[in-house]
Order: C-alpha cells, then structure tokens, then sequence
C-alpha cells in the first residue's frame, strides 16, 4: 500500500486541543458535567435543595462507615443505549461498540483495569462491587438488547441540550430511571465528549448521561478517547463522584475524598508517574490516572477505596439509586442461553492479564469457562473472570452456558509473547503501544524535529499516539492503529506485536539525530551487540544508522562509533529484516553504554527489533539519574522548575524550543539548589519541547505553557 505522509501536529487552544483533520474532535477531554450543575444549582431552587439533600445524605454515611460496606454483594445495573445518529454516522457504530463498552465498564468498575498506578499503591485501585448489564425486558415487558435507535434525516450536534432525552423534540425518551441507567449516544459537537447528571432524588426522567459517540466502544472509536473510558468517566457522575480536582483552582475545595490527594487543576495526554502540583509536591503526587480526572484512555486506571464509599451511599437503602439496585431488568423471560464473550485485551506479553467478560444472552443456569495455558485454566464464574497466561503462545478460550447450554470456542483468540526490557535486551514487547520511553533505556531526540505521520493513498490519517510529534523512537503496533496497519506486510515487526520506529524528520535538509540508548552494563569477554533492522520502503533511500559504545555516559557525543561507516558514515537498513551483530571485544571488562543512533535524511521509518547485548557477565544496569530529573508543574504559566536531586547540585543548561525547533528560551544555572527556574513569560500559549543538560547526559522534556 503507497503511503503519503502528513504533520499531525497539536495545536494547543484556550478551549482544547483540536485534532487537525477533523476540528470537532478535541484532543482533549472535555466534560459538561459541572457547567450543567452549576447551572442548575443557580438557577432551580428545587435541584439546589435536593443536591444539598444528597450530599448531606453521602456524607452522613462516609462517616458512618468510613472503610464502605463491608458487603461484598455485587450490584448489577441495567443500562440502556438512546443512540441519536444519521444512516452515515450509523455505519461507523454498530452495535459491537456499544457491546465493547458494557466490557470496559465491567473492567473498570471491577478494578481490573491493568494500566498503571505509577507511583501510587495498588490498593488505591478499587472493586466498586458494580457491574452492568444490557437490559433484556423494556419498561413494557418485551424482550430487547438493550439498544434503541433513531435514525436522523440530517447530521446535527446537540451539546448540553436535554433535547436529546425526548422524542417529541427530536432525541429519544429516557426509560425509566429506577430500573435503568440511561445513556444517550450521539453528535454532541463543540469538543464535547460527554456530561452527566447528579443522582438527585427523585431521579427525573433526564436523568443519565450522554456521550459523543465517536468515544463510545474501542473498535473504530476515535484517539485518544478510544479506550471506552468518557463513559466510565460519565457514568462516576451519575453515581456523584465528581472531579478529582473539584472543577476549582487551588487546593480547597476537593472532591471529597480522602483517599485522592489534593490537585491543583485537571490534567491532560499521557502524563508520567510522580505528577506534581502547587497541592501535591512530594511523591506520589496527583492521582492523575483517576477517571474522574481528564487524561487520555490509555492512561485512565482506577476508582479509590474512597470514591467507592462514596458511590455505595448512593445505593444504600434510602439513596437515591437503592431501587436501580433492586432492578431485575437484566433478565427478561425464559429463552434458550446464546454463549457469547469477550476477553480484553487479546494480545499480551508473558506474565499479562486477560479479562473474560460474558456477553451472553438468554436464561443462564450456570457458567463454565475453559482457558487452556492459563491460570485458573477453568472457571464457573458468570465473570468478569481475570486469567493469567505465564507462557508464550497462541491459545483458545471457551465458554459453555445453560441449560440447555450453548458452547462458544473462540480459536487462536489469545497471543502471548515473551517480553525482553532489562538492561541487555529490548523487544519492545515491555512497552504499550506508542511508547516513546524504553526505561530502564533511554531515548535523546538531538534534533528535536517534527516528524513523519502516515496517511493512506487517499489522504486519509493513520491515528497512533505521538504520530507527528518531535520524538527519537516508539513502540509502533501496526495493528492498534486507527485504522489498522496489521495487514501491511512490510511494517510488521520481526516478532511479536510491536517493533522500535524511529520516524523520519520532516527537514529535509537536516537529517534525524535520534538515539536510543542502553543503561550501563558490566561487559565480560567475548561480547556483541545484535539488533535486527528494517527500511520500512526503499521509495525514498534506504534508512541510516550507527552505533555506538560509551565508557563514560549516556551523551550522544560521548560515543565511539564501532558499525561498519566508521566515524563520519553510517550504515543502511535493508528492506526485509536483517540480524546485524557487531563485536565488542575493545571493551572486555569493562562498563558500557551501547546506542543506536538513526541518521536517516528525508526517508520514511527505520525499524529496530530485538535488541541484545550479549556477554559472559551482566550487572550494573541501571536507570541513569539524568532520567529522574523531574520537570513541573506541567502544564505550566508564569514559570517551571527543573529538579535536579537526582544528579546532585551540578551545573545545568535549559534550552526551550516551540514545535518548529526554534530556541525560545536558555537557561545556565550553577545555583547552591536543586531547583532551577524557567522563566516563561513571554512564551505564547503552547507545546514546547524543554532540553535539560547536564555533565552525566541530556533529558528531553515536554512542556505545556497555558
């Protein structure tokens, strides 16, 4: 397939970011929830006083039973799907998305959401005890699905209005609220992913949420919101959770709970782990993986201990959601069982998690679940059931439900691959998709250069996360591309799911200068370096690179260059993947630092892949201390602050780039701290890229200047 090439570049607005190919769709979360109860609550004396009521109702309980209840009961709620979309917008969303999403709510609301909880305890990821349902009897007592539609002659967005929860002007009627959780999903426009409403007592019949329905589901939903997490974000209002920094500047007022620390304001992308802010400035920091704050799917992660009791006030008897508890709308008449189940995620490294989650339909007497080469290998749990698969391979899973019953085998469904990340190897099978950072290896981005992103023969974006930034490499998954790139037969890795990408810069007069480098490690004798390589397409020169030994650091100019170009050349990646070895008998003995440096001028991708350092003896890797220098607040305004506690107080030069590489800022400091300050006024609103060097190596960083 002929790929053309485009900048995906990111604008940063006072309003969000905006995706460049289509301006409706924000890259940042945007919620209504608190614009709409604020509105409320200054304009309807009736809401005022009945919110009032319920947080009096909430807090009376948190006080009560400061650890929740102690009841492990399972709360199962029936959720209906109002979706309000034109015949064209119907073809980009069937039903399997909403079925996708009801799996992600089961994950999330179970606490088996496997993203990282970064520098904060695991205990702090909760099982609320709720899990949904497709309702399968309507408020009349006829069998459904649990999905209603409506078709629309014309495309129109709808924003905050409650239009949509009602036929008569052009949306669809809420079922009943005390026996169903209503969701309505369709254009919402403006940037807006999605709000909802308070469960104030009595529940009114708009009661719900709402939800852009570009980020509903995962197969085909749009980045970075394509993980199904705007609807668990949504529906934790709707159980009066609110936001993590409680929708106000400072440190007071929170959300309310104790177990979230104090947040000075929303945080946004894929932020790495400590965060820190004006209320939170020692480790862990802010809980910006929370789903109650504004970061990307990929890096939503958890409901706290705390945020649960909050929720189980609200289903509590006399709460305002106790009879949705008692609804028994996910069971309709007696029908024959249909076996049907997902598992999420379907490809995962050894060691990884699978979580199996029925979606069958019908009168269901009893579960019996079969995961060969996994751990439990059996279960009769209606599930969600979380496997463990502890060996590489390929392997089936089946569920068998009655009675009578109804077998599903799902063949080859699960990949499990060996994942190589320690100092002396990396297959990128350690990281998720994307990745730009290779801990414990490091990345430096000399050139600081926008990238390549990939388009189709008709213009049409590939959407992958980083596509289009300023980056040395990443850790590219053809097939979790949107749309996928899985049946590209020449960006496949050389095995596994993903492989090392270094995307060409788009200077074409300025060749990339992009490193990956490996931590320090004890060679012994008889030692060589070997990498597999690729040029993704020869159409525009096969791809350039070197490498490189360091006795010293982690700087680029600290390497001696041992491949075959020597000093000043470079070698050339040929176009199917070719194992490349290169001796380092010069450094018996000794401790090193192996780098890969891409050199490629104007090409395309240069891909990388199992990467070894072979040797008698092994030790000495570690994570450079110039890569725990830590950058904040970020965003940031007036300044930012460089903390340097890792290296010890040495000197220090700041350089600030905006995204066309242009120095904006230089900072040189010696100063008796381990602080260093970065004037930004002046700076416009926007992403900049900040570079911190140091004696002992260099750190990229990305700043955001609001």
């Amino acid at each position: 397939m002929k790929k053309l090439f485009t900048i995906l570049m990111l604008v940063l607005l006072t309003v969000g970011l905006m995706a460049q190919k289509n301006k409706s769709l924000p890259t940042i979360r945007i919620c209504a929830t608190d614009d709409i109860h604020q509105q409320k609550m200054n304009t309807d004396s009736e809401y005022a006083q009945s919110y009032n009521e319920l947080e009096s109702l909430v807090n009376k309980f948190v006080s009560e039973n400061p650890n929740g209840l102690s009841s492990k009961a399972v709360v199962t709620i029936p959720v209906v799907f109002h979706v309000v979309l034109t015949s064209a917008q119907f073809t980009s969303f069937p039903d399997s998305r909403i079925t996708e999403q009801m799996t992600v709510l089961n994950r999330d609301y179970a606490g088996l959401n496997t993203h990282s909880m970064g520098a904060f305890s695991s205990t702090l990821k909760s099982n609320t005890e709720l899990q949904f349902c497709l309702a399968a009897v309507n408020p009349t007592g006829g069998a459904t699905n649990g999905i209603e539609k409506k078709i629309l002659a014309t495309s129109q967005t709808w924003g905050t209005s409650s239009t949509i929860k009602h036929t008569s002007q052009g949306g669809l009627d809420s079922w009943d609220a005390n026996r169903y959780l209503n969701i309505w999903v369709c254009n919402l426009g403006g940037g807006l992913c999605g709000y909802a409403l308070y469960p104030t007592a009595p529940l009114s019949n708009e009661y719900g949420l709402v939800c852009h329905y570009q980020y509903v589901g995962v197969t085909g939903a749009s980045a970075p919101f394509n993980l199904g997490g705007t609807t668990t974000h949504e529906i934790g209002h709707c159980f009066n959770l609110k936001h993590i920094w409680a929708d106000a500047a400072g440190c007071s007022p929170d959300d309310l709970i104790s177990d979230t620390p104090p947040q000075d304001q929303e945080n946004y992308g894929t932020p790495s782990s400590p965060l820190y802010d004006a209320c939170s400035t020692t480790s862990p920091g802010v809980m910006f993986m929370n789903f109650m704050d504004y970061v990307d799917d990929v890096a939503y992660t958890n409901f706290t201990p705390g945020q649960k009791t909050r929720i189980q006030a609200c289903f509590q008897a006399g709460g305002p959601l106790y009879n949705l508890s008692l609804s028994n709308a996910c069971t309709g008449g007696s029908t024959a069982p249909v076996a049907a189940f997902t598992g999420t995620p379907t490809a995962v490294n050894v060691g990884g998690t699978v979580t199996y989650s029925s979606q069958s339909t019908g009168t269901i007497a009893s579960y019996s679940w079969s995961f060969p080469g996994g751990t439990p290998a059996t279960s009769t749990s209606a599930g969600p059931v979380t496997v463990t698969y502890n060996t590489a391979g390929v392997y089936n899973a089946t569920l068998t439900v009655g009675t009578p019953t109804n077998t599903l085998t799902k063949t080859s469904y699960i990949t499990v691959t060996s994942c190589g990340t320690s100092g002396y190897n990396l297959n990128f099978e350690c990281n998720a998709d994307f990745d730009i950072t290779f801990s414990p290896w490091t990345v430096n981005d000399v050139d600081l250069g926008l990238t390549y992103g990939i388009e189709d023969a008709s213009a049409n974006s590939y959407v992958f996360n980083h596509s289009g930034e300023a980056m040395a490499y990443l850790a590219f998954n053809p097939a979790s591309t949107v749309p996928t790139l899985s049946t590209d037969a020449e960006l496949q890795p050389h095995a596994g799911l993903r492989f090392g990408a270094c995307m060409n810069a788009l200077t074409a007069s300025a060749p990339n200068n992009d490193w990956l480098i490996s931590p320090k490690v004890q060679l012994g004798t008889g030692s060589t370096f070997t990498m597999w390589v690729k040029t993704y397409t020869n159409q525009w020169g096969l791809e350039r690179y070197k490498v490189g030994v360091s006795t010293t650091n982690n700087s680029p100019a600290s390497f001696t260059i041992i491949s075959t170009g020597g000093a000043s050349g470079y070698e050339e990646a040929p176009i199917t993947w070719t194992q490349k070895t290169y001796s380092l008998s010069s450094y018996n003995n000794q401790q090193v630092h192996i780098g890969i440096n891409c050199v490629s001028n104007d090409a395309f991708i240069f891909m990388v892949d199992d990467i070894n350092i072979n040797t008698t003896l092994t030790g000495l890797s570690v994570v450079p201390e110039v890569q725990m220098i830590n950058l904040f607040p970020n965003p940031a305004s007036e300044s930012a602050y460089v903390d340097i506690t890792s290296i010890g107080n040495k000197e220090v030069s700041i350089e600030v780039y905006d995204m066309f590489g242009k120095q904006q800022k230089v900072v040189v400091s010696n100063e008796a701290t381990n602080l260093r300050k970065i004037d930004l006024k002046g700076l416009s609103t926007g992403v900049y890229i900040t570079k911190i060097i140091t004696s002992l190596g260099e750190k990229i960083e990305k700043l955001i200047v609001y």
